[in-house]
């Protein structure tokens, strides 16, 4: 049948592959040096790629999740009226996509829901991706156009990220105690983060200034008129926020403070406020100017601190490059900043995150690879065969980094999961050769013979294994739904990594495992020591030698040379 005819094509296709690896296999071990050379510049050229950044890297992988906020801000002192006419503006323009699904404003409400009345957002959910054209990039970058024909309004847009700090990615944070120092040192902070590429939608948070009316009190004419500092604040408290006078009890219900409170067109500017009354010890009158000047100024809305210390924050979002190529670049420009004593500089946001969370994953890596080996020395009773076959794991460092490079991904939290996962699953192959070459040397074959017929042998189970993961890797490596963009690179690395070792494996490890050899016979002769006896997991396993064979290398149905 048509069966049974594919099998036997690929019966011959085969045995032709084992043929040539047996021909490849006989070269390499004659060339070991130069193979051995190549899987060491292989390794390099894996590593090279991170060492000189060639590998773009940042904390979390953009994905296209359909969702984005537009924020809209106003000068500080902006009426919530004001703001939602602007608010309102922006959600027109935005409404007109035809590929927008849903649209949620707010105003008056700023990050973290803070009430703000100059700030308003526009949350924007998109069709799914598979029915647009458009990706989610070009929607943020058109939304940024939004407030040009608005005088004194700043449009932000940033997609929705449900994982990481939160905020913007790039934050620059600048600690210390004078606010002044801290504004002044914010302001050239800010100039250098616009003038690195890729950086979009800036933000200071000493800029943010909220208008107030400053009382100053002059404590000796206060004293001649017989008021006291605390009399003055008590009166502007209850001029503005109210104090409580007395209590109503209801008969059935809870207790209402009865509070006293100046009108609102009594305080609503400084000559009003100038214009409160305030009772002397003396029993007199006098006006708060006459004791104190009233003046607006700006001041902050909020004071942030970090550590017991002053913290202001230059923020930054991401346009067309990676967020560990921005940093690098921003650090190297911070490097040469001028810094009062008793001033820092550090890099926060995700650029933080990304430091501490790949930090921990190398920790992971190295940990995962040491526990590898002390489970092998374990099993196999010997130091040197698990150094081997730890050897096959670097081999899958180019498949993983390079298939990254070529489509275009970075390194990243998702990334270097698979990178750690391939510690586990490249291992296999190595274990298969050198396995049943000390098997095939116990049984009275020659290291080359024993090589030889190992590596065709363990060739089907070692293709079959491999192809069979890369075959379930691979709809998660090419899918294109919502969020394919964050599962996509463990996929690639795996595959790669996977690929590569495989096909290094089956040559790199038969010349590592000849050198190591020679290495160990060399010992043994300069320290006058016997061969080592098998380990006791192998005694009982001595059979009689097997003569060479030819075809596929299938356990059975050989033909004697």
């Amino acid at each position: 049948g048509l069966l049974a005819r594919f099998g036997q094509v690929w019966e011959a296709g085969y045995t032709r592959l084992v043929r040539v690896y047996r021909l490849a296999l006989g070269w390499s071990l004659g060339h070991r040096w130069l193979v051995i050379g190549g899987g060491v510049l292989s390794f390099l050229a894996g590593l090279g790629l991170v060492v000189f950044n060639l590998l773009p890297s940042e904390f979390l992988p953009s994905s296209d999740e359909g969702e984005f906020v537009i924020t809209v801000e106003l000068p500080a002192g902006t009426p919530l009226a004001e703001t939602d006419r602007a608010v309102q503006a922006i959600e027109a323009k935005a409404a007109r996509w035809p590929e927008v699904q849903h649209l949620f404003t707010t105003v008056g409400v700023g990050s973290g829901f803070q009430a703000n009345s100059r700030v308003g957002q526009v949350w924007v959910k998109l069709v799914p991706k598979s029915e647009r054209r458009r990706p989610l990039q070009s929607f943020l970058e058109e939304a940024r156009t939004f407030g040009a024909d608005l005088p004194g309004v700043t449009v932000r847009a940033q997609s929705v990220v449900f994982v990481g700090p939160g905020g913007q990615p790039i934050q620059v944070w600048i600690q210390g105690e004078d606010s002044r120092v801290l504004h002044d040192l914010a302001t050239r902070v800010e100039a250098i983060v616009r003038s690195v590429p890729g950086t979009t939608d800036i933000t200071n948070s000493s800029q943010a200034g909220q208008p107030e009316v400053v009382v100053r009190l002059d404590r000796s004419r206060a004293a001649d008129l017989g008021l006291t500092a605390s009399q003055v604040g008590q009166t502007l408290r209850t001029a503005v926020a109210g104090t409580v006078a007395a209590r109503f009890r209801t008969p059935d219900g809870p207790t209402v403070d009865i509070r006293v409170v100046a009108q609102g067109g009594d305080r609503q500017s400084p000559e009003q406020v100038a214009q409160l009354p305030l009772l002397t010890s003396r029993g007199t009158m006098v006006r708060l100017g006459q004791v104190a000047t009233v003046e607006t100024a700006s001041g902050p809305r909020e004071i942030t601190r970090r550590n017991r210390q002053r913290l202001v924050t230059v923020g930054a979002a991401l346009n067309g490059r990676a967020l560990g190529d921005v940093s690098r670049e921003l650090q190297e420009k911070l490097a040469h900043l001028p810094l009062p004593p008793g001033y820092r500089i550090s890099l926060g946001g995700a650029t933080q995150a990304q430091a501490e969370s790949f930090a921990q994953l190398f920790q992971a890596l190295g940990l995962s690879v040491l526990l590898i080996y002390m489970l092998l020395v374990a099993l196999y009773e010997s130091l040197l065969y698990p150094f081997i076959i730890m050897l096959s794991l670097p081999l899958a460092g180019i498949g993983a980094l390079g298939a990254l490079w070529v489509t275009g991904n970075t390194l990243n939290m998702v990334s270097l999961i698979g990178i750690i996962m391939l510690t586990g699953l490249v291992g296999k192959n190595a274990i298969l050769l050198v396995d049943y070459t000390n098997t095939l040397r116990r049984r009275g074959l020659t290291r080359a013979a024993a090589l030889l017929e190992a590596g065709p042998t363990r060739l089907r189970p070692i293709l079959m294994t491999t192809v069979s993961m890369i075959a379930a890797m691979l709809p998660v490596a090419l899918s294109r739904s919502e969020g394919a963009e964050t599962r996509a690179p463990m996929a690639i690395t795996l595959v790669g990594g996977l690929l590569t070792s495989t096909l290094l494996t089956l040559l790199f490890i038969p010349a590592v495992y000849t050198v190591f050899d020679d290495l160990q016979e060399w010992l043994r002769r300069r320290l006058g020591l016997t061969a080592e006896p098998a380990p006791a997991a192998w005694r009982d396993e001595r059979q009689p030698a097997l003569p060479m064979v030819e075809g596929d290398g299938e356990a059975g149905g050989e033909r004697a040379r």
